[in-house]
C-alpha cells in the first residue's frame, strides 16, 4: 500500500524522467555533455555515480537500489533532487 507522500513522490520522478536527459530547455545534449555537467554541479561522489548509472547507463531504481545498498525510494529521492538542480543549471 502507497502513502500519499509515495505517490506524489513517484509522480514527481516521472515528471522530471520525461523531460529526459539529453533534452533539457529544448536543448538536446550528449552523454558526453551530461557526464560533464554532473562532474561539474553534482558535489557528492556518491550522487554523481548514481546520477550517471541512471540517466546514462539506463539502471532502474531497483537496480541501482541492489548496488548502492540503498532503498528505491532514497534512490529515486537522491535521483531526483540530483536531476532537479542539474536541470536548473543548464535549462
Amino acid at each position: 500500500m502507497f502513502s500519499v507522500s509515495d505517490v506524489t513522490a513517484q509522480a514527481e520522478c516521472a515528471k522530471v524522467e520525461m523531460r529526459g536527459a539529453a533534452a533539457v530547455a529544448g536543448i538536446e545534449y550528449s552523454n558526453t555533455e551530461i557526464s560533464a555537467a554532473i562532474d561539474e554541479y553534482i558535489h557528492s561522489d556518491r550522487d554523481r555515480q548514481i546520477l550517471k548509472s541512471r540517466l546514462i547507463d539506463g539502471l532502474t531504481y531497483d537496480e541501482l537500489s541492489d548496488k548502492y545498498h540503498l532503498s528505491a525510494r532514497r534512490i529515486k529521492t537522491i535521483v531526483y533532487k540530483a536531476q532537479d538542480g542539474l536541470f536548473k543549471r543548464l535549462g
